[in-house]
């Protein structure tokens, strides 16, 4: 049996703990596949983003290693951005030109593989799950359990600007699409309560002032606006880099636990309904991905992607078709 070791390519800097994750997550699930007689070992020491030191391993900080009965006989680096991180036409999720950058949600038939290699080779390590289960016993009990996901003002990828362009805003943040999906899982499980999970010390603050005592959160450290590991990586020395990446994986494995997970486009939320393919979950952004498109706004999405949309003899002819064509533009 060959033994491989997965490295990050070097060039790896800003992505988050679960967007790194995904990288290796999809990249094993299609090579199990191909290879059942490989084993494999993931490396992170490599990866910045969450180091208090150099040439530190952070991943045995936060999981599980496998025990392999020797050492690996060579190593693989992963590209930056794999071709394998792909959604609707295979796994995980996939930052499309097509469909204006956005993270994809898994299929719910990929899901079971994708949970199999979650928990295979990203179990949290002892000192984690401990945590993971005294909160669980502590907040959640016996209670139905809605989880939430809400970035705060800060992000910028995945297509935000484009997903908000739908949106009504408040201090930047879509509080209406979630409130709304929140409200109506409450009207249906009166005692529930809402697990909140973010980035931003502003999204917590008003959740609870919504929706008042049945409100719980972790103990993470957090920026106002969000991105604290961004925050970190820039020099905020206020911000623990091991506390960080610590509260997300302990958070993403608290939502999997919920009995019902409302969220918008991430690697996280895309990580959570795999660790659980048995997780109920809603998208608040499901209607505006390209795959729902139709007609006018379909063609539209596919011109941004190409970068034609600014073009003025584009929009000069297709305002010409549009005018032809019974579905709005919006």
């Amino acid at each position: 049996m060959e033994l491989v070791e997965l490295r990050l390519s070097p060039k790896i800097k800003l992505a988050g703990m679960f967007a790194v994750l995904s990288y290796f997550v999809d990249y094993l699930v299609n090579q199990e596949l191909r290879h059942p007689n490989t084993r494999f070992q993931i490396s992170l020491d490599n990866y910045t983003m969450y180091q208090s030191g150099s040439a530190e391993d952070v991943y045995d900080y936060y999981f599980k290693r496998q025990q392999l009965a020797a050492k690996p006989n060579r190593v693989i680096h992963l590209p930056v951005a794999q071709k394998l991180l792909i959604a609707r036409a295979g796994y995980m999720t996939k930052l499309g030109r097509a469909n204006a950058r956005e993270l994809l949600p898994p299929r719910d038939g990929d899901r079971q593989k994708l949970s199999a290699i979650i928990h295979e080779y990203l179990s949290p390590n002892e000192r984690l799950q401990a945590l993971i289960d005294a909160f669980i016993q502590q907040h959640f009990g016996k209670s139905k359990i809605c989880g939430v996901h809400l970035r705060g003002s800060g992000r910028k990828d995945g297509g935000t600007s484009l997903f908000y362009r739908s949106c009504k805003l408040e201090d930047g943040v879509p509080y209406e699409k979630y409130f709304e999906l929140i409200r109506n899982y409450l009207s249906q499980n009166k005692d529930a309560k809402i697990f909140i999970c973010s980035d931003s010390k502003k999204v917590i603050k008003r959740v609870s002032e919504e929706f008042g005592e049945r409100v719980v959160s972790y103990d993470s450290e957090l920026t106002e606006q969000g991105e604290p590991h961004i925050a970190a990586l820039e020099g905020n020395t206020d911000l623990n880099k091991h506390k960080l990446g610590e509260d997300v994986i302990v958070e993403a494995y608290l939502l999997s636990k919920c009995d019902h997970f409302i969220h918008g486009n991430s690697s996280i939320s895309n990580f959570v309904v795999c660790m659980n393919p048995e997780l109920n979950h809603e998208d608040v952004y499901e209607p505006f991905y390209s795959y729902n498109l139709k007609g006018w706004q379909r063609l539209k999405a596919k011109l941004r992607s190409l970068r034609l949309w600014s073009h003025s003899w584009v929009l000069r002819v297709l305002g010409k078709l549009n005018s032809r064509w019974s579905c709005p533009d919006s």
